[in-house]
């Protein structure tokens, strides 16, 4: 008996462009220099939760602290550690108000366009 092969389309996430390693390599280099588990495991927190095709993400401080076992006390300083090491970028909500929109940088997400 003859066997057919079916052609179905896979449901296994698409291939990543052969740059994407190097980029991530870049990242946990800089995240070894803060000798910090807390700022790793946030940044690791926000890359959850980042829009696989923007970066964007917007999860609350108190999530992110559940999540990581910390204080939001400490969930803020990793935030600023991160940006410091241009790992995430802080989307400004306006009116003075400090937002929970980061943009995460280098897994592969593309660069925002800045007008």
């Amino acid at each position: 008996m003859e066997s057919t092969s079916s052609s179905a389309p896979s449901d296994s996430a698409p291939e990543r462009p052969n740059w994407v390693p190097a980029i991530q390599s870049l990242v946990w280099s800089k995240l070894v220099q803060t000798k910090s588990h807390v700022v790793t495991h946030v940044f690791v927190a926000l890359a959850q939760h980042a829009d696989r095709k923007t970066g964007l993400c917007w999860p609350s401080r108190s999530r992110i602290a559940r999540l990581v076992g910390c204080s939001e006390r400490s969930v803020s300083v990793a935030y600023r550690e991160l940006e410091r090491l241009e790992l995430v970028e802080r989307v400004e909500q306006g009116k003075g108000k400090r937002s929970n929109r980061f943009i995460v940088r280098g897994l592969g997400f593309p660069e925002p366009q800045h007008d």
